[in-house]
């Protein structure tokens, strides 16, 4: 299993403090994805595989979870499915982080989806609604596709 760390940050403004929790193969990505989420006062917990990620989502509560689609042994969409089945953060709000164009609504997985490379924007936009449904105190409800599907039936 490769190498992971876990990075805390003191936050940059009075905004809550989320708990990011970044799944990527790649190293350079996860790393650059730390020192962005640094700048919005974001602590992050590094994942460099699906099994690893699964591990800490259950172990403990995140926020956020930025997943990459496209990995070895469990991929995102796996990771995913198994992180929302059980775990401290089940009800996690999920982005599907992938250079794909594919719609992320097909699958009933993703609260989001933000590209990649990610800018400053797109990320802040990602943060500030994490951040208005921490506050609105919904940030610990299901709130992906399937259960908002499962909810309007």
């Amino acid at each position: 299993m490769a190498e992971s760390h876990h990075i805390e940050i003191q936050p940059r403004c009075d905004a809550p403090a989320l708990k990011a929790l970044v799944v990527d193969d790649q190293e350079l990505n996860r790393r650059v994805m730390n020192l962005l989420l640094h700048e919005f006062g974001c602590s992050a917990t590094l994942a460099a595989c699906g099994e690893e990620a699964v591990e800490f989502a259950a172990a403990g509560v995140f926020d956020i979870v930025f997943m990459d689609l496209n990995m070895p042994g469990l991929d995102g969409d796996a990771t995913t499915r198994r992180i929302r089945a059980a775990g401290a953060s089940k009800s996690a709000y999920i982005v599907r982080w992938t250079t794909e164009l594919v719609s992320w609504l097909d699958c009933g997985l993703y609260d989001d989806q933000a590209p990649k490379p990610i800018t400053l924007a797109g990320l802040g936009r990602v943060i500030a609604e994490v951040r208005w449904r921490v506050s609105r105190d919904m940030g610990r409800r299901p709130r992906h596709a399937a259960a908002a599907a499962q909810a309007r039936r």
